[in-house]
C-alpha cells in the first residue's frame, strides 16, 4: 500500500496540533511575565480543544472514522484531564479567565539547582523579576557576596504555576501531557486513513521554571570571573 503522508489527507488538523504546540513553547518562553503566560495558555488551551473540531469536520467523509471515532470519543470522556480540558475552555470562552495560582521559591542556586530557599505564595500578577530583585536585597551581604567569589553560585527564583480548572500539578506539564495525547491520536488516526503521521514526544526539562541573575544578563558569568 501506497502510504501518504497524513499532513497531506488533514492538513487543518495537523495545524491545530501544530498551534498547540506553538503556544506552549510561548507559555514556556514567557513562564516569568504573569500576563503573557496567561494569554499564552489560554490559546493553548483553545488550540487543544480545537484539535478534534476541525478533524471531526476535516475527515467526516472518511472510511471508518465514524466507527473509530465514536470509539475514541468514549475514551476521551473517560479521561480525568481531557474532561478538565472541556471544562476549562468552557469557562474562558463563554466566562472569564481560567484562575491562576502561583508560588515561587527563592534564594541561592548553583550550577541552575537549588541550595537554599524560602518557598511562599505569590500573588499572580507579580512578575518573577520582582521577586529576584527582592531576594537579591535579601541575599546580598548574608548569603552570598555582591562579587560572586564561590563560582556558580547565585540568587535565583524557581516558580510554579497551577490553574485548578486544568487540574493537580504544574500547568505546563498538563498541557504537554494533552498534546501528548493528540499527538499519539493522530498517529493512530493515521493508520486508519492509510497514512503515516510522525509525533515524538518526550519529557520536558523543567528549566524554564527557573530565573537567575545570569538569566537576565548573560554577561555576568565573565564578569564575576567564572569565564575566561
Amino acid at each position: 500500500m501506497d502510504l501518504k503522508y497524513f499532513n497531506v489527507k488533514a492538513p487543518e488538523t495537523v495545524l491545530r496540533l501544530k498551534e498547540a504546540v506553538c503556544f506552549l513553547q510561548m507559555m514556556i518562553q514567557n513562564y516569568h511575565d504573569p500576563d503573557i503566560f496567561l494569554f499564552n495558555l489560554h490559546a493553548t488551551v483553545q488550540a487543544i480543544r480545537n484539535i478534534t473540531f476541525v478533524m471531526q469536520s476535516e475527515l467526516s467523509g472518511e472510511i471508518g472514522f465514524k466507527e473509530w471515532y465514536c470509539k475514541k470519543q468514549t475514551e476521551m470522556k473517560e479521561n480525568t484531564k481531557l474532561r478538565k480540558l472541556v471544562e476549562a475552555r468552557n469557562i474562558l470562552t463563554k466566562r472569564k479567565s481560567l484562575e491562576r495560582k502561583s508560588s515561587v521559591k527563592a534564594g541561592l542556586f548553583r550550577y541552575e539547582k537549588m541550595k537554599i530557599a524560602i518557598k511562599a505564595p505569590l500573588q499572580p500578577g507579580v512578575d518573577s523579576i520582582s521577586i529576584l530583585n527582592l531576594s537579591k536585597q535579601f541575599c546580598y551581604g548574608f548569603l552570598i557576596d555582591e562579587e560572586h567569589s564561590e563560582p556558580w553560585m547565585e540568587v535565583g527564583v524557581e516558580r510554579e504555576w497551577i490553574m485548578d480548572e486544568l487540574g493537580t500539578g504544574e500547568v505546563v506539564s498538563l498541557c504537554n501531557d494533552m498534546i501528548d495525547y493528540f499527538g499519539d491520536l493522530l498517529v493512530d488516526l493515521a493508520q486508519v486513513c492509510g497514512c503515516q503521521f510522525n509525533w515524538q514526544k518526550g519529557p520536558i526539562s523543567c528549566r524554564y521554571q527557573i530565573l537567575l541573575e545570569s538569566d537576565l544578563d548573560p554577561t555576568l558569568p565573565k564578569k564575576w570571573g567564572w569565564e575566561t
